[in-house]
């Protein structure tokens, strides 16, 4: 309670020279700000797509229950093309649409429309956001050795690590340390990057673990179970035969035989509404607010247990 107090008051002082507001982007389990393609794949939440969305056969927001059976839960800026497949939850709104002859709509319909989301304003608001959380320095080491890649952080709040491209695409083991509590963010560099192989959280939560690469404009996933959210705005996503518990946040994704979570990141990634900081008082402030924001869910959560011992 004191640490969530403590940090408040912090940020408090921060926000009063610019305000925040979390962006929309993270409420998706995809979002990207141009197109979407999915030969064969599964998307468990929630989708939103600037671009055009094609799906061949894909199963989309069957990790939603009923109460998402009266929102938009794949929302499109330019045309929704599916030739099979079925949306368990929810309604699609797309610029326009080329659907099956037959239902998908479990439970929900699609229809012509804008949707509620401004696409440009929210990539733009993710680019910063990877940006400046890149500008903050790391609190944690790394190893890499005999192919491997080591991570240990001792901070209860927040690890922070830095990676670079050639190291990830070399590595054939992923291992993190950290306080099984804490959010872990990994900022990895390099304009072209390949991410595959095994990782070993070694007790932390996948929701807690933020992937952010912040350089690439092409992201590479094959075979790869990843663990945590992965943040590339501005990089071209190819995803083959793998899954992620977490979101997947991009420019634009191309992929078949992947299976994306509805796991969501339990920090927050905010925007700014008001002038813009400075990078190390905005990354102080991305970074608070997620650990405001985790630390004041897990207290609803004990207090839940509680009422109900």
């Amino acid at each position: 309670m004191k640490r969530v107090i403590a940090l408040a008051a912090v940020i408090g002082a921060f926000a009063a020279a610019a305000p925040a507001r979390a962006t929309q982007a993270i409420d998706y389990s995809v979002f990207t700000s141009g197109n979407l393609n999915v030969g064969n794949g599964t998307i468990r939440g929630n989708t939103a797509v600037g671009g055009d969305a094609t799906f061949g056969n894909f199963n989309a927001t069957s990790g939603l229950g009923n109460a998402a059976n009266a929102t938009d839960t794949i929302v499109v800026g330019g045309k929704l093309t599916a030739n099979s497949g079925t949306v368990s939850h929810g309604n699609a709104v797309a610029g326009s649409l080329a659907l099956p002859s037959w239902n998908i709509f479990s439970n929900g319909s699609a229809r012509t429309g804008t949707g509620s989301i401004d696409f440009v304003a929210e990539a733009a608001a993710l680019s910063y956001a990877s940006t400046t959380l890149a500008n903050t320095a790391s609190n944690g080491s790394t190893l890499f050795q005999y192919g491997g890649l080591t991570f240990t952080g001792t901070n209860a709040a927040v690890n922070i690590f830095t990676v670079s491209g050639a190291d990830l695409a070399s590595t054939n083991n992923f291992n993190v340390n950290a306080p099984s509590g804490s959010l872990v963010i990994f900022n990895i560099s390099g304009l072209s990057d390949q991410f595959s192989g095994g990782i070993n959280l070694n007790g932390l939560a996948s929701s807690n673990v933020l992937f952010n690469f912040f350089q690439a404009t092409t992201l590479n996933l094959t075979n790869i179970a990843v663990k945590g959210t992965i943040l590339a705005p501005n990089a071209a996503l190819n995803f083959t035969n793998g899954n992620v518990d977490g979101q997947v946040l991009a420019k634009s994704i191309v992929g078949n035989g992947f299976d994306i979570s509805n796991t969501r990141y339990a920090g927050t990634l905010a925007r700014p509404t008001g002038a813009v900081p400075e990078p190390g008082t905005w990354a102080m402030m991305i970074t608070g607010f997620g650990i405001v924001g985790f630390a004041m869910r897990r207290r609803r959560r004990a207090e839940g247990t509680l009422a109900t011992a």
